[in-house]
């Protein structure tokens, strides 16, 4: 009615309407008015689509007035989220199988299998290094990036296609070579699972 712009969940717009709110409280029968507030809301002055024709504040009402009642109240502004960015290594032996490692079992993706990681392409190449030996990936290919979201940040992916001339990781409980076909049948993570795709 007094037409505030701003989110109400704000603490300055919310000690807006407290102070909207005393004025307009009447100090008898506090009870019925709260009663008829909520119902005036609830049936009349509604988020979506409100009955302005059926309102007895329409002559008061500044949204009503300044055409704004689709504005208000100010819906919560979105929230920028926080940018991570890895290097997920598509590592393939010579026979086409890829590496592919458990996760943690806390954190996302906690428990599924997933490609290697690493921070950037230097720590890509340092890491393919130290597990598989010096000159070991003969030939680097990068594929298109793309980005994922999570509920509390975003994730950009680089994906790197590495060949790898011999290796001397072998399979374990954690870690295990299989072809892409073989890969899908595990449980990977969405965009894991689409990168395989595009090999397989």
């Amino acid at each position: 009615m007094h037409g505030i712009d701003g989110w109400p969940g704000g603490k300055e717009i919310e000690n807006k309407l407290w102070k909207c709110a005393e004025v307009h409280t009447p100090a008898s029968r506090i009870a019925d008015y709260t009663q008829a507030i909520m119902d005036l809301g609830a049936t009349t002055c509604t988020r979506a689509r409100p009955r302005c024709d059926a309102c007895p504040a329409q002559n008061e009402c500044v949204a009503f007035r300044d055409g704004s009642t689709a504005d208000l109240p100010t819906r919560r502004p979105s929230r920028a989220l926080p940018l991570r960015t890895t290097v997920m290594m598509l590592l393939r032996d010579r026979r086409g199988r890829l590496l592919l490692e458990r996760r943690a079992p806390a954190g996302i993706w906690a428990g599924l299998w997933s490609l290697p990681e690493a921070s950037d392409e230097t720590a890509a190449r340092s890491k393919v290094a130290a597990d598989h030996g010096e000159g070991a990936g003969r030939a680097w290919r990068a594929l298109p990036a793309f980005s994922h979201g999570f509920t509390h940040f975003r994730l950009d992916v680089t994906p790197l296609e590495i060949e790898i001339e011999s290796h001397a990781v072998a399979d374990a409980d954690d870690r295990r070579w299989l072809f892409p076909a073989e890969a899908a049948a595990l449980g990977l993570p969405a965009p894991v699972r689409r990168l395989i795709a595009q090999l397989a």
